[in-house]
């Protein structure tokens, strides 16, 4: 029941968490890599990490398994690596600056995750791609 009072279809709550479990183990499998990258030497881990940057917003777009994920942001930073490197040197240059400020810095991570996802949709030719309303149409978040 919602607040209303009105019975609530099961799947308007489990549709909206479909790739949930999915995402977790995108994580978890970056993490991973980036670790063991990291003990071997530091520049696997930091290569390994800049190549997975895209996994999210591509899980997210494309939809797929987290291994595809990953496959799918290695391929694009391969593809274009100098303008995804100078992006992610930026937006982290901002962040730093927004996490300077008192109280502005808890927003940071949102801006940097925006930030992200718009560099994905013009990099990937996805940004004219979206619905009527502005929300992805193939979005599973």
């Amino acid at each position: 029941m919602n607040l209303r009072g009105d019975e609530v279809p099961s799947n308007v709550i489990t549709g909206e968490f479909k790739n949930f479990i999915p995402a977790v183990l995108l994580l978890f499998l970056v993490g991973i890599g980036t670790s063991i990258g990291s003990l071997l030497c530091v520049i696997p881990g930091i290569l390994f990490a800049f190549a997975c940057s895209f996994a999210i917003p591509i899980m997210a777009d494309r939809g797929g398994s987290p291994v595809d994920a990953i496959k799918g942001s290695i391929a694009m930073v391969q593809a274009q690596p100098v303008p995804i490197l100078l992006f992610l040197l930026a937006s982290q240059f901002v962040v730093g600056l927004l996490n300077i400020i008192p109280f502005v810095g808890l927003v940071a991570p949102i801006v940097l995750f925006t930030l992200q996802n718009i560099a994905y949709l013009r990099l990937s030719g996805s940004a004219g791609k979206m619905g009527d309303d502005g929300l992805l149409r193939n979005a599973g978040f």
